[in-house]
């Protein structure tokens, strides 16, 4: 991405400064919707993503959000915006949206509302004014949009399918079922622990699917979801191995963003992700106080 630098041979005046100054801090508080400073694409720059694809095959770059932070969903808007324009993009895949949803028959020129009815967009679960720009972006590119997500009506089929406990390995099951447990603030009782856990795994399993399904040979496929499903121990990638996956899709990229308050990338040698794409740090929240009073009033 280009960056726009003031001539340092003819300074402006003082006046002239200070309004680009003031110009600068303004767009940089509508990116970020605080003061913090505007992502920017820079950092991707420094993680690999091969700039010549193998014709026969895909490449996955997946980019694992914490949900209530906005900055994620603007670099992400930012991703689809320069993948596009280099005319890599083939397709942008969502957990926010269920599988068998799609903008594939839609114009580029498609309005919000009809982007949202294919989509069947739920604006209580996935605020369409957090995640309507990032599809947005890819539906004016020409770039399909796909949900990829355990649709609700399948649910409780999967919850009483003992199937699914065997579906991953033990260890990760039994990781999953103390990650159901930890999200849920230890809230649930014990009979739901397994048939939440199934459904995880069920979910997991289907945005993989809804992966192979979308991509496209010699283009990248942007997959958008919470960090825990972008997880490479425990998450979509493990469901990612067989042999037609790999032949589908070929290389993976998986970037974890993260709200701890450091800046640019760092590489991971081995763990949840291949990078950590570090961004400004929010401030601290008891999310279990609210979920608590939700089971309180037996919701």
């Amino acid at each position: 991405m280009a960056i726009t630098r003031l001539s340092l041979r003819q300074p402006a005046p003082q006046s002239r400064r200070l309004k680009a100054a003031f110009a600068a801090t303004v767009a940089a508080a509508l990116l970020t919707g605080c003061a913090t400073p505007a992502p920017g694409l820079s950092d991707l720059q420094r993680i690999t993503l091969p700039e010549r694809l193998a014709p026969k095959t895909a490449t996955v770059l997946m980019l694992g959000e914490q949900h209530d932070a906005p900055v994620h969903q603007q670099l992400q808007r930012l991703t689809v915006q320069q993948l596009s324009a280099q005319q890599r993009l083939g397709a942008l895949v969502l957990e926010m949206a269920d599988r068998g949803h799609s903008t594939e028959s839609l114009p580029a020129d498609a309005s919000e509302s009809a982007v949202q009815q294919a989509l069947n967009w739920r604006d209580n679960a996935w605020p369409w004014a957090s995640y309507g720009p990032v599809v947005m972006q890819a539906v004016r590119a020409g770039v399909p949009v796909h949900g990829s997500n355990l649709p609700f009506k399948d649910m409780r089929a999967v919850m009483t399918d003992a199937r699914w406990d065997t579906r991953v390995d033990p260890a990760i099951f039994a990781t999953q079922k103390q990650a159901v447990t930890d999200g849920h603030c230890g809230l649930l009782p014990e009979s739901q622990l397994t048939p939440m856990t199934r459904i995880q795994i069920a979910r997991d399993e289907t945005m993989a699917q809804a992966i192979i399904a979308a991509s496209q040979p010699g283009r990248v496929t942007l997959y958008i979801a919470g960090s825990a499903h972008t997880d490479s121990r425990t998450g979509v990638p493990q469901h990612l191995q067989d042999d037609r996956a790999r032949r589908t899709l070929g290389t993976i990229t998986n970037i974890r963003l993260v709200a701890d308050g450091q800046t640019g990338v760092s590489a991971k040698t081995a763990g949840d992700a291949d990078w950590y794409w570090h961004t400004p740090a929010l401030p601290p929240q008891d999310y279990c106080a609210g979920l608590r009073a939700h089971f309180k009033r037996g919701v």
